[in-house]
């Protein structure tokens, strides 16, 4: 009850609520899917759907789950069609998946994330602001950093080993199908799948500046004026006006009814 009952646990568990919420907004007015199919429509060729694929991962950056059945689910079709393996589809989804959703500066991870530090830093009596601590530990998150980098490399020079080696010679050999199962989607729905995600981000970074230079002295670095405001509000203020626009962006569009 008394985790319950913390503040900064609320404020966590309401962020992650808003951004849920705004994601499956996107998600069934086909916002993020006309984000992905701007992708998609580079892959013409073996290495290009590859690298398209991983894209898409960077681009659905916001939770992991839906980037997982968007960037799956738009590209399984795309991936067929130049006969890249499962086996690889997968790979992709994966090593861009999580590792965005856990480097992206707001997603549903983040909130979980800030949330446990902020703990962690309680427990230790550190009187640090646990979302500057956040952005300052992510130079050294090696193996997200690191998966993102090898599935470039890997997309971008075709080279495969071992099990995958075999997966993708199977998938060379199956018969060739012209066929590609894409939504024809009108533009508008491109806005209301980058307008909230865009406010998620620029609303939380807007008000982190201008609460920490509210307080700040002069010399002080990036990290030293974001470590005076409160990430808390911060990441409510993003979730809040993302949703906002998610809504009134999806009655506006046709993309949802009310």
């Amino acid at each position: 009850w008394g985790a319950i009952a913390d503040k900064d646990h609320l404020i966590v568990s309401f962020f992650t609520l808003s951004v849920a919420a705004t994601i499956e907004i996107l998600s069934q007015g086909k916002g993020t899917q006309a984000l992905v199919n701007i992708v998609t429509r580079r892959a013409k060729s073996f290495r290009s759907g590859q690298l398209a694929t991983w894209g898409a991962g960077m681009v659905v950056f916001f939770d992991d789950y839906a980037n997982c059945l968007i960037v799956g689910g738009s590209m399984k079709a795309v991936t067929d069609r130049l006969r890249i393996s499962r086996e690889k589809l997968a790979y992709l989804v994966d090593s861009t998946a999580a590792p965005m959703a856990t480097l992206a500066l707001v997603s549903t991870w983040i909130g979980f994330e800030v949330g446990l530090i902020g703990d962690a830093l309680a427990k230790e009596g550190v009187q640090t602001n646990a979302y500057s601590f956040f952005l300052e530990g992510l130079a050294y998150r090696f193996y997200p950093i690191l998966a993102l980098v090898f599935a470039f490399c890997i997309a971008a020079m075709g080279r495969d080993f071992g099990p995958m080696y075999k997966a993708e010679q199977a998938a060379r050999l199956r018969p060739h199908s012209e066929q590609e199962e894409t939504d024809s989607l009108p533009s508008s729905r491109v806005w209301l799948g980058a307008i909230p995600i865009a406010a998620l981000v620029l609303v939380t970074g807007a008000s982190l500046w201008t609460q920490g230079a509210a307080s700040a002295q002069d010399g002080d670095k990036l990290f030293e004026i974001i470590g005076n405001a409160d990430g808390y509000q911060a990441m409510v203020h993003g979730a809040v006006s993302a949703l906002s626009l998610a809504s009134i962006l999806s009655i506006a569009t046709g993309a949802l009814s009310f």
